[in-house]
C-alpha cells in the first residue's frame, strides 16, 4: 500500500479481486427471490467496514470473498486480509495470513515495508522473516522467467531451436501466469502453441519471427500482455504509434503513443474499417 494521509484508507485495500459469482434462489410459494450476497457485495461491505475502522468485521468479510478468488488472485487477497487483521490487533493470524500470501505469490516487499496498516507488526521478530521470504520468492521468480538459457544473441535469422525456445517461454509464461483466460474462453492455449510451432519455423528472419510472436500473444486480447522485439529490430517490428480500442465491434482511434507521431490525418474518434485490405479489425490488437 502507498504511504498516504492517515485519514485516507490505504490504496492497496482497493485491490480488486476479479470474481464472478451470482446465485439466485426462488420460492415457488411466494414468488420472491432471495439474493445471496455476491463476492463483489462482500468486497464492498469489507471496504465499508475498513473505512469505518471496524477492522475485525472487514477481515471477516474479506475472508468470505477469498473463497471465490482464483489461484492468481489469492496472494493479493490474503495480503489485504493480513492488513485488516493487523489493524484489528490480531497479530498471530496476520502473520499466518501474510505467510499464506507469500506462498501464493505475493512478493511486493517495498510496498509491504511502507504499509502503515502493518505497522503494528514491525517490532515482531517474525516481521523480518516474512520480508525475507518475499525477497527469496521474487528472486526465484526472476530466475525462473529470466533464465540465461533463453538468452539469444541477435542475428538476422536466429536458429530454429532458438525460435522454438522463445515461443515455448512465451507459452509457459501465459499458461502459468496469465490471469485473464476467462476473457478468452474459447482460446485453447495449448493447441494454439502447437499451431504456432510451424509458423515460427517458417519465418525467414528474426524480424518476421517477432511478428509471428506478436500475433501469438495478440490472441490473449490483453493490452498488458505484449511481445517486445530487441532494439536491433524494434524500428521494423515495434508497435504502431497509433493507439486504438475495440468498442462495440468498432475499431476506434483513441490517440497516439508519441506526441510527435504522424497519424496520417487520423484523429481520436475515427473508425478504422480496414488495414491493408484486412476487413476484420476485431482481429487486430
Amino acid at each position: 500500500m502507498q504511504e498516504i494521509d492517515q485519514n485516507v484508507p490505504s490504496s492497496s485495500m482497493y485491490r480488486k479481486l476479479l470474481f464472478a459469482a451470482l446465485f439466485w434462489t426462488f420460492s415457488p410459494t411466494c414468488f420472491c427471490q432471495d439474493v445471496t450476497p455476491t463476492p463483489d457485495d462482500q468486497l464492498k461491505a469489507a471496504k465499508a467496514a475498513y473505512d469505518r475502522k471496524d477492522y475485525a468485521e472487514s477481515a471477516a468479510l474479506y475472508k468470505r470473498a477469498l473463497l471465490f478468488a482464483t489461484e492468481s488472485e489469492r496472494g493479493d487477497a490474503e495480503y489485504n486480509i493480513a492488513c485488516t487483521l493487523a489493524l484489528a490487533g490480531n497479530r498471530d493470524e496476520a502473520f499466518d495470513t501474510l505467510r499464506d500470501a507469500v506462498e501464493d505469490g505475493y512478493t511486493d516487499r517495498k510496498d509491504t515495508e511502507t504499509d502503515r496498516d502493518l505497522g503494528s507488526l514491525h517490532a515482531d521478530p517474525r516481521w523480518q522473516a516474512v520480508l525475507n521470504a518475499m525477497s527469496d520468492l521474487k528472486q526465484q521468480q526472476d530466475r525462473r522467467w529470466g533464465d540465461s538459457a533463453f538468452a539469444t544473441a541477435n542475428a538476422p535469422n536466429i536458429s530454429d531451436d532458438e525460435k522454438i525456445a522463445g515461443l515455448s517461454e512465451l507459452w509457459a509464461q501465459a499458461k502459468f501466469g496469465f490471469a485473464n483466460f476467462w476473457h478468452v474462453p474459447h482460446l485453447d492455449w495449448d493447441q494454439t502453441y502447437r499451431d504456432f510451432i510451424p509458423k515460427v519455423l517458417a519465418t525467414k528472419s528474426t524480424e518476421d519471427y517477432y511478428r509471428v510472436l506478436q500475433r501469438f500473444y495478440a490472441l490473449l486480447q490483453d493490452g498488458h500482455s505484449n511481445v517486445y522485439s530487441p532494439d536491433e529490430v524494434e524500428g521494423r517490428v515495434g508497435r504502431l504509434d497509433l493507439r486504438t480500442r475495440l468498442i462495440d465491434g468498432h475499431l476506434l482511434v483513441i490517440g497516439s503513443r508519441s506526441p510527435t507521431a504522424d497519424l496520417q490525418g487520423l484523429r481520436p474518434g475515427d473508425e478504422i474499417l480496414n488495414i491493408n485490405e484486412l476487413r476484420r479489425p476485431e482481429t487486430i490488437v
